[in-house]
């Protein structure tokens, strides 16, 4: 590397907070907040000394997704509530303006956010098993090691998607970057199956076919760029088949199934006796259910949605008319983003973000990039099940590796002109 080539100090710095924010995403998320205002400080330094690049119309999508927010806020009664979802909701504009108008040299190297995020999971992960460890000695119950005992304080569903993106990213370093190839794979793969010990023992839906879906769109582009699709085709059956006879095998997934089967069936025969008989149950399946059910109901009433901080009281509300007091105590979300977004900002709102997914999925095609297509793969397929969107956790690290992704394919655009 010659000197011309050489990364500048600024984005040395750069890289080093990044390295240190995909580190703590797990470990400490509040550090984070320290850490997003030393990269606004680096490039404030940096935009005088350098000056600084236009926003990458790539990053433009999201950063308008929150500015619908920010609108929204014109129609909240409950403006404590809205100013918090606001905050929340941050990153959608902060990641993108705190990467995107910086000018770089080079793209930040990904494997320098891959493995410290790693070396933070297992840090993390092993506390959550520590802390199993001493909940089975007191109860000598098997739950010590499931679900919401096992996550150590992180909700089920962020874990089990930062492990299944993290699985993705670990083996997506070992095949493209040569350096340290089989030290990587000695390593990487004991940690992407400690990585599904996890995700299966945490138990939660929206995860799984957020996988699924993940490994979906993967396996079409690959077998549409060598066009090959009728394997594809015959490959996803085969894929349904084996997955049919797992399921069969494994007890807490046949479990689930089954219940699924059951719920849904139960349903289609009498939809006004299932809510009667259901509209107090928040367990699982039949809560989802009738969330889903309600919230359509709910946005066909209010088509142009209640306002950014009112989602809550608006919905508890509802429960409570149509007799599904459990669920107003609980004051549970609609479990879909798509269906939160559209309580909130209207059905356009939620058209909205279904499209800028599928715009990232045509950016992923576009430019063969698998790091993108796996990520919206993830996000975009868990969030008809989870509301992923409406916590930190979900955005932080969604953005996060979202904007490192489109400055690559950004950077490689700008240096082909």
């Amino acid at each position: 590397m010659n000197k011309a080539e050489k990364r500048d100090y600024f984005d040395w710095i750069e890289l080093g907070i990044s390295s240190l924010i995909a580190l703590f995403m797990l470990i400490e998320q509040r550090v984070i907040v320290y850490l997003l205002t030393a990269l606004f400080v680096n490039l404030i330094v940096s935009g005088f000394v350098k000056g600084f690049a236009l926003p990458k119309k790539q990053l433009l999508p999201f950063m308008g997704f929150f500015a619908i927010y920010f609108i929204g806020l014109l129609f909240t009664e409950n403006m404590d509530e809205g100013w918090s979802d606001i905050e929340t909701k941050m990153s959608f504009l902060v990641m993108p303006l705190f990467y995107g108008v910086k000018k770089r040299k080079k793209p930040i190297e990904l494997t320098w956010l891959i493995w410290p995020f790693v070396a933070g999971s297992i840090y993390y992960l092993s506390i959550c098993l520590y802390g199993a460890y001493e909940c089975f000695e007191i109860e000598k119950s098997r739950f010590c090691f499931e679900s919401v005992r096992l996550s150590g304080g992180v909700h089920p569903t962020y874990l089990a998607l930062y492990l299944i993106a993290g699985s993705f990213l670990i083996a997506y370093d070992i095949i493209e970057n040569k350096a340290w190839k089989w030290m990587k794979f000695s390593i990487g793969l004991p940690i992407i199956l400690f990585y599904f010990y996890f995700i299966y023992k945490l138990y939660s839906l929206g995860p799984w076919m957020g996988f699924f879906g993940m490994l979906t769109i993967l396996t079409f582009a690959y077998f549409y760029w060598i066009k090959r699709l009728l394997i594809f085709g015959l490959g996803v059956l085969v894929f349904v088949g084996v997955s049919f006879l797992v399921v069969q095998k494994l007890d807490l997934l046949r479990s689930d199934y089954d219940t699924v089967k059951k719920e849904l069936s139960t349903y289609f025969e009498d939809e006004k006796a299932y809510i009667e008989k259901n509209q107090n149950n928040i367990n699982s399946v039949p809560a989802r259910i009738l969330l889903w059910n309600s919230s359509i109901d709910f946005i066909k009433s209010n088509p142009m949605g209640v306002g950014t901080g009112d989602v809550s009281d608006e919905l508890s509300s509802y429960y409570v008319d149509k007799g599904m007091v459990a669920f107003a105590e609980k004051n549970l979300n609609p479990h879909s983003q798509y269906l939160q977004t559209a309580v909130a900002l209207g059905i356009l709102g939620g058209l909205y973000l279904f499209a800028v997914m599928i715009y990232y999925l045509y950016l992923g095609f576009k430019h063969r990039n698998y790091l993108i297509l796996a990520l919206i793969g993830l996000f975009a397929s868990a969030n008809l099940f989870e509301s992923l969107f409406e916590r930190q956790k979900g955005i932080v690290f969604f953005m996060f590796f979202l904007v490192i992704f489109v400055i690559q394919i950004s950077h490689t655009e700008e240096s082909k002109q």
